[in-house]
């Protein structure tokens, strides 16, 4: 039952994330540049997904898969996500009809 919940929550969490930043772009973009924006947006989230894959199977090979290279994987990963952050803050603020 422990393992169930430890797979419940994370993929509850990736969900509403993605939601949450699928709403984010619909209110941050007017109507009429949506399509265009949407695409951009969709083929940097693509071209990262690759990349991200790519990288990933470089460094666990180099490493020869070792215990090590999933470490240094992780570690890596944690860092990038905290570093996508600090270019969320800096993106403009959705205004809300009140």
């Amino acid at each position: 039952m422990f393992v169930v919940g430890g797979e419940v929550a994370p993929g509850v969490a990736w969900g509403a994330s993605g939601l949450a930043m699928g709403g984010m772009v619909f209110d941050a973009i007017r109507r009429e540049d949506r399509p265009s924006v949407l695409a951009i947006y969709s083929c940097g989230h693509a071209v990262a997904l690759v990349l991200g894959s790519l990288i990933g199977a470089a460094v666990l090979q180099l490493m020869h898969e070792s215990h090590a290279a999933y470490l240094t994987l992780f570690g890596l990963s944690s860092l990038m996500r905290l570093a996508t952050l600090a270019l969320l803050y800096r993106a403009p603020r959705a205004h809300t009809p009140q």
